[in-house]
Parts: C-alpha cells; structure tokens; sequence
C-alpha cells in the first residue's frame, strides 16, 4: 500500500501539516495550480524539489521546483483536485 493511500485512509494527514500555495507550470505557458505541500519541505530551503500532496506516494511523483511556488495567484488559479478535492475549473 502507498503512503498517500495509507494516509487517505485513515483520513489523510491533519490540515496543519500541509500548505496551499500556487505553482506555475513553465512548461505549460506558466499556468497556475493551487497545490498542497508539506510545510516541513517548505520550511526547509535545502528541499529543491517539492512534491504536491496528489502525487504523494506515486512511483514516479510530480515535483515542482521551489521557485515556481508561490503564495500570491490564488484568485486566477485552477485548482488541483486531488490536493484539493474541489473540481478544476
């Protein structure tokens, strides 16, 4: 069993463990998604790659390099279902 289906259920991890923040995909014209992310990989600036929540566990995850993370763009973001649990836009 993975650790992202392991934790999803038992009811996944505490909201205070994760963070939202926006990242822009430079690879698709700097389009934006609000994911969420561990804090302690945020706190730690020796973590270059951040992984979101929904690719948690995934043999091969998504991983956003820390500087196309951001706090701002919320308002004109899509939203990541599977952080999330919302629908896309």
């Amino acid at each position: 069993m993975t650790a992202r289906s392991e934790l999803r259920r038992h009811g996944g991890p505490h909201t205070s463990e994760l963070a939202l923040r926006v990242h822009s995909d430079p690879t698709n014209g700097n389009r934006q998604t609000a994911h969420r992310y561990w804090k302690r990989d945020l706190a730690d600036p020796s973590v270059r790659w951040l992984i979101p929540w929904c690719s948690t566990g995934d043999p091969y995850p998504e991983r956003h390099e820390r500087g196309e993370i951001d706090l701002t763009g919320f308002v004109d973001a899509d939203w990541c279902p599977g952080c999330t649990g919302l629908d896309a836009r």
